[in-house]
């Protein structure tokens, strides 16, 4: 026993020691993690708030989100394939150009810019033609179109100019269309026609 007590504060320090590193240090590091869940969901919380004060305002915007979608929608080719988007757009630009006396002598498509994962923009080259009248018409009901066709350029010409409403004219005119490949749900269907 004597000789305990003359190592006693060698063992006091090893205690302190074996306390320090078994039980202290573990709760300290315990204690820090706990520190940090704490913060971190204090975070959450307060962008959780947040987003549930402003849920009417989120409702509304993706209300309007959903009304804008459907606008765009109705401005573009919903074809699911390139070869029905093509197929559907010449249909609709002859049946346009006919009816208003012009005939086509070429069309050419000039191709794809994406737009994103669905949505691609198409380039088509159309030669046509006809008289000043054809022109003016077909080119007022094709702006006038839904689905959206725009003229990228054009150029109408004739071998000389009179002034007269019957001479002929040709016309070169490069449109540009849109085409959604995403497949629309059941309730987003598009009329039939």
């Amino acid at each position: 026993m004597a000789e305990l007590i003359k190592y006693k504060h060698y063992l006091i320090v090893t205690a302190a020691l074996i306390f320090g590193l078994y039980i202290t240090e573990p709760l300290m590091l315990a204690y820090d993690e706990l520190k940090q869940t704490n913060t971190l969901n204090q975070k959450r919380e307060t962008k959780l708030t947040a987003l549930l004060s402003e849920q009417q305002v989120l409702a509304e915007q993706l209300a309007l989100a959903e009304q804008n979608k459907s606008k765009l929608q109705a401005l573009m080719f919903n074809k699911p394939s390139e070869s029905d988007f093509k197929l559907t757009a010449q249909t609709l630009l002859e049946s346009t150009l006919e009816p208003v006396n012009c005939s086509i002598e070429r069309v050419a498509w000039r191709g794809e810019t994406p737009i994103n994962e669905n949505i691609s923009q198409w380039r088509l080259s159309v030669r046509f033609n006809g008289d000043a009248l054809c022109v003016v018409k077909a080119t007022k009901k094709l702006e006038s179109l839904t689905p959206l066709i725009r003229f990228a350029e054009y150029n109408f010409t004739s071998r000389e100019w009179n002034g007269s409403t019957t001479q002929s004219l040709t016309g070169d005119i490069d449109l540009i269309m849109w085409n959604n490949r995403q497949v629309l749900q059941p309730q987003e269907q598009e009329p039939a026609a």
